[in-house]
């Protein structure tokens, strides 16, 4: 038997088939024994810590019930009278004696994972956070009796991941630990370890200025929450990627920079990189280098939006380049950072290009490799040319979007005077960026979302399977993204409607308040929307920013209508709209469909259940102002309408659940006793006809309730009590209770 902590609590037999462990208590009862460690717990601190202070009577009969029917579930083929050999009977109480424990496998990884050699270290660490698939003991992260043990295995996860990252470092791949170090600083901003690990990563890339950037955000963040300044540690690395010490260097290059002189005479064949279903993409790049020996300069631009996969393609592209064709790979990267120095993508490209070829002007080009002169684009051309005679070059630009005006200027420079060079230059940038100037020979590969059976093969790496329409289904929500895929993975055992805090801080980051507010108002529309609608309840100027929002790949048309280029953004924009504004929204959108005939009552129904009285008592105006709305009561008059269409149509479910809205609409907006008995009754009606007995009898009763309460009329009250086709003489023998019993008691019956 197989017991998982390391997320929602699960135990599974041989076979990996789940077992059913019962209802809350029961699950409760195991995971407190878990928690334990192989220690009794007592009855008394199961039943205080399964009731708290006051348990009922019954409370020790009902801890032995749920004991035997957890040995039953975790040991089904223990015999009537055998000895329990998991769940064991020991004075004063119980104990789990299992040793198939993900924590304690998890555990066990981690500590013989020091001192061992980075490779060692890293398939250990690798499959130790595989176990992990959301908070330990999830659904039980308020109790008492769990926060401790969960506390301990988060911080030894954060070890692991520490560990693991200084692992690839070692071996030279720092590239790998980026992504997931960005993640983790955000989820743990105050550990500073993590911060050192990201900016050495970046430092190790030749991202200097964003190395540097993180290191003041990470001081910034010490300061605000802490009143602190950063630790010796932290300082110490600061000076030294100011002064790029040679003690920043890895012990051994990535592939992608590492190359000899000139091809080996018998080069062993390369490991293919892993390329996710960017073969198409891939094998289009490598058509680059074999053009530009024959014709020279050859020219590619990749975009798309964040996170879809650009770099990811570049590096894979750069490793082929390297070690299967001989090829020197030159990186510029762009950083998002303030106050980075002029030409600093070129600076880092002909620095890394001088170890190979010395300048053939070194005068000419002093100032430039120091970053801090404008260009001779004459003299960088022709050392371009130069060494590329030797070996032939392949430049790769990244984040061309963040690229200062002179590095721009350059670029545009050299793609006029660099003719007879074997050179590569590839260019990366975001969705709404320009990029290179257009030529006839540029080879534009316009990067989109990953296939089901590329999202699924991600997924297996990450060690989660998914089957075909699971896959499906995460391609959906994520538009194949790759950054969204594999953040969604890796919470993989939440909430399905649950948006990853990085995927959320990355749609963040690409709005300002105005385009916030314009998505939010499409994004509680649908995923495809009408503009004019938006336009109504986020002012005019929403056409405008919409268009920003194409642009930038946060929308695509579909069939000439605007919609999401990805459920997973619309998710983000919804979550992070206050729960006021949003019903203020929703009321907004309510009161401009209701004044197209041709919109769908059951839409309209919809945002009006959604902004409640508090939608209803104040709106969102034209320009986002909140303005006073019609009579409270909208969601009521709507909601019913849905419901009597949906009843037309004999859609009795649907039916069902709209009169449902409208009494709790009505029993919100304070609406008139006798008219909630009303609502009550269709609602039975409408239960009685989907076939739903069960919840008809209650609203049945709430009727009575409500009319027995309001004093209401003989008439309203008989139609209570044979709403469930009572026959007529129980009709009358409750009628005749009625008068004699006080209203209390009947309301009680």
């Amino acid at each position: 038997m197989q017991f998982r902590v390391l997320g929602p609590l699960e135990a599974r037999a041989g076979g990996g088939e789940p077992v059913v462990l019962g209802g809350a208590r029961p699950r409760a009862v195991l995971a407190r024994l878990l928690v334990a460690r192989g220690a009794v717990v007592s009855t008394d601190a199961l039943i205080h810590d399964l009731y708290g202070d006051s348990p009922p009577p019954s409370a020790l009969s009902s801890l032995h019930s749920y004991v035997s029917n957890l040995r039953r579930a975790i040991e089904p083929e223990r015999g009537p009278r055998a000895k329990a050999g998991v769940l064991i009977t020991r004075p004063p109480g119980y104990l789990v004696s299992a040793e198939n424990v993900d924590a304690l496998r998890f555990e066990e990884l981690v500590s013989g994972s020091e001192f061992r050699a980075p490779e060692e270290t890293l398939a250990r660490l690798d499959e130790a956070l595989t176990l992990w698939r959301g908070a330990p003991y999830e659904e039980f992260g308020a109790e008492h009796w769990v926060v401790t043990e969960a506390g301990r295995l988060c911080e030894l996860r954060l070890v692991a991941v520490e560990r693991r990252a200084r692992a690839l470092l070692d071996l030279g791949r720092p590239h790998v630990v980026i992504a997931d170090l960005d993640a983790e600083t955000v989820a743990h901003p105050l550990r500073e370890r993590l911060w050192w690990l990201l900016a050495l990563s970046l430092y190790r890339t030749g991202r200097q200025a964003e190395a540097l950037a993180v290191l003041r955000r990470a001081a910034q963040l010490l300061a605000e929450q802490l009143g602190l300044d950063l630790s010796p540690e932290l300082r110490s690395l600061e000076r030294d990627i100011l002064h790029q010490s040679d003690s920043l260097e890895a012990p051994a290059s990535p592939a992608s920079l590492v190359v000899s002189p000139s091809p080996e005479p018998e080069r062993e064949p390369a490991p293919e990189p892993a390329r996710h279903g960017r073969e198409a993409e891939l094998a289009e790049l490598m058509a680059l280098p074999a053009r530009a020996t024959r014709a020279g300069l050859a020219l590619a631009a990749v975009s798309g939006e964040p996170g879809i996969g650009k770099t990811f393609l570049l590096e894979a592209f750069g490793e082929c380049c390297s070690a299967r064709l001989g090829q020197l790979v030159l990186w510029g990267r762009c950083p998002d950072a303030e106050a980075t120095p002029p030409l600093w993508p070129w600076a880092q490209v002909l620095r890394a290009l001088e170890h190979h070829c010395p300048p053939p002007d070194r005068q000419a080009l002093s100032g430039l490799l120091d970053a801090d002169r404008p260009a001779d684009a004459r003299a960088v051309a022709r050392w371009l040319t130069a060494a590329a005679r030797t070996q032939p070059l392949v430049i790769v630009l990244d984040d061309l979007q963040w690229a200062d005006p002179a590095s721009l200027i350059l670029l545009r420079e050299l793609l006029v005077l660099v003719r007879e060079a074997a050179l590569t230059l590839v260019t990366a940038f975001r969705t709404g960026f320009d990029g290179p100037p257009a030529r006839y020979d540029l080879t534009h590969l316009r990067i989109s979302g990953l296939e089901p059976e590329a999202v699924q093969a991600m997924a297996a790496g990450l060690g989660v399977e998914l089957d075909a329409e699971a896959a499906r289904r995460l391609t959906g929500r994520t538009g194949g993204n790759p950054f969204f895929v594999r953040e969604c993975v890796r919470q993989h055992g939440r909430p399905a409607g649950t948006v990853p805090s990085a995927v959320a801080e990355l749609v963040r980051s690409r709005l300002d308040a105005e385009l916030a507010e314009a998505l939010a108002v499409a994004a509680l529309i649908g995923e495809e929307f009408d503009p004019e609608v938006v336009a109504q309840v986020a002012g005019r100027e929403a056409y405008d920013l919409l268009d920003r929002a194409a642009r930038a790949g946060l929308l695509v048309s579909r069939d000439g209508r605007p919609a999401f280029a990805c459920e997973l953004v619309r998710e983000a924009l919804i979550g992070d709209l206050p729960p006021l504004r949003r019903a203020a929204l929703h009321g907004g959108l309510a009161a401009a469909l209701a004044a197209r005939p041709s919109t769908d009552v059951a839409v309209i129904a919809h945002h009006a259940v959604q902004a409640g009285p508090h939608g209803e008592a104040v709106q969102a105006g034209p320009q986002g102002e909140a303005v006073q709305a019609g009579p409270r009561g909208e969601a009521v008059r709507w909601a019913t309408a849905a419901a009597e269409q949906a009843g037309r149509r004999l859609a009795y479910r649907e039916a069902a659940t709209w009169w449902g809205h409208a009494v709790a609409a009505h029993d919100a907006s304070g609406g008139d006793p006798a008219e909630h008995v009303e609502l009550l009754l269709r609602h039975t009606r409408a239960l009685l006809a989907a076939g739903d007995h069960h919840a008809a009898s209650q609203a049945r009763a709430a009727a009575l309730r409500t009319a027995y309460r309001a004093d209401a009329d003989a008439g309203l009250v008989a139609g209570a009590m044979t709403a469930l086709h009572t026959p007529a003489d129980a009709v009358t023998r409750d009628r005749a209770a009625a008068t004699r019993r006080p209203l209390r008691l009947v309301a009680e019956a």
